[in-house]
């Protein structure tokens, strides 16, 4: 493996022959689809990797402009042209909106296909769904070997890692790589692939370099738990006595469900004990809340794979919040209900989706503002979509 005082040094070294830390991209912001915009790396590479960008339509994502992508790309070659990876990325054409993502899910996911010597890179409000994994989700590549991936834009909760180490991370499962470590391991966070992302997480190992050099192309791999980076089978089943601390610990990948769902609702209740110290406290900087991503992943879990009690739970959650603070949970936890339908369904919460389908449901105490309310019941109509689905 290579240490990572030689990433500085060749980062150092890259600087002072491209001047790439100091000088930003230059940007053609309106560029024609296929046209140049940027081109960020080893200008004298003779590997290019052409990049189409999507974003969803939401207005947070507003910012994703060709010059924050640009920057970003930029970040990333630098550390690994450090690493002995040597192309430059041409992004081609503006960054075009994408209006079916909405909180990106495996089925929503499948409407931008990979194509052949071309990296695509789709940024989305929220990921709620990975492959076998479901909660709070900050990057995901849906087939590992495939050139697209998807990225959760960046918010004070996911700020522990650079954007740059996400979209790297996630390069690297486009390349056909697999995290060298899983949630009850011992972490390895110098290393870029690792499943816990951290501003440290930049060093590749030498076998890792070499499948960086493949990236845009499609790799023909095993099949593989695709938020998680590993293969499939090779996630054990946890006790009552772990799921806490599963939860608790899971980090940006959300959490494994194929580990849980021999779990009855009363393991699964135990997670009220996360979601019920929160209350009123939900930001990640108070003393008595676990953070959102974890109360996300408490949630998502109880609506994914409860049964009638479990669901029950998540359903009286769901009412008993109100305002901005709790927004995002309340949005992950009814398309979480609306998946479970597929696993487990209930009249009572067909019903409840159904009835919170409409904007006056939210709204009725005159606790939530109207663009709350209407984010809500969006939600809830599309978890009502989910649950009429077939899995």
């Amino acid at each position: 493996m290579r240490f990572s005082f030689q990433g500085i040094l060749f980062s150092c070294i890259f600087a002072l022959i491209t001047g790439c830390n100091s000088t930003a991209p230059k940007v053609v912001e309106d560029a024609a689809p296929g046209v140049l915009a940027c081109s960020v790396g080893d200008q004298a590479a003779g590997r290019v990797i052409q990049v189409e960008v999507w974003r969803g339509r939401e207005d947070s994502l507003s910012e994703y402009g060709v010059a924050r992508v640009c920057q970003r790309l930029q970040e990333v070659s630098r550390q690994l042209w450090a690493q002995g990876v040597n192309f430059r990325f041409e992004v081609l054409g503006t960054v075009q909106i994408h209006t079916g993502l909405g909180r990106a899910n495996n089925h929503l996911m499948q409407s931008i296909q990979a194509t052949q010597g071309q990296l695509k890179l789709v940024i989305v409000d929220a990921i709620a769904q990975c492959g076998d994994a479901a909660g709070y989700i900050l990057g995901c590549t849906p087939q590992l070997g495939r050139p697209v991936l998807y990225a959760k834009k960046h918010d004070p909760y996911n700020d522990l890692a650079p954007e740059w180490v996400i979209w790297a991370h996630e390069m690297g499962h486009a390349a056909a790589l697999y995290h060298p470590d899983a949630p009850g391991m011992d972490t390895v966070p110098e290393r870029i692939m690792t499943y816990m992302p951290l501003p440290q997480s930049t060093v590749l190992a030498d076998y890792e370099s070499a499948n960086f050099a493949q990236l845009g192309s499609i790799v023909n791999t095993p099949r593989m738990h695709a938020a998680m980076g590993s293969r499939q089978g090779s996630v054990p089943r946890i006790n009552a006595e772990q799921l806490l601390p599963l939860v608790k610990e899971a980090g940006p990948h959300g959490v494994s469900l194929s580990q849980l769902t021999h779990l009855d609702d009363a393991a699964l209740l135990t997670l009220g004990k996360l979601l019920e110290t929160s209350l009123g406290a939900v930001s990640a900087a108070a003393s008595q809340s676990p953070g959102l991503p974890v109360l996300i992943n408490a949630l998502v879990v109880l609506g994914e794979l409860g049964k009638r009690e479990a669901q029950a739970y998540v359903r009286q959650y769901l009412r008993r919040q109100s305002g901005a603070e709790t927004l995002n949970i309340r949005l992950y936890g009814l398309q979480a209900l609306g998946r479970g339908q597929q696993r487990h369904p209930t009249e009572e919460s067909l019903t409840f989706l159904a009835q919170s389908s409409e904007e006056k449901f939210w709204c009725a105490e005159g606790q939530e503002s109207a663009q709350d309310c209407a984010s809500l019941a969006e939600a809830a109509r599309d978890a009502l979509h989910d649950a009429q689905s077939r899995p």
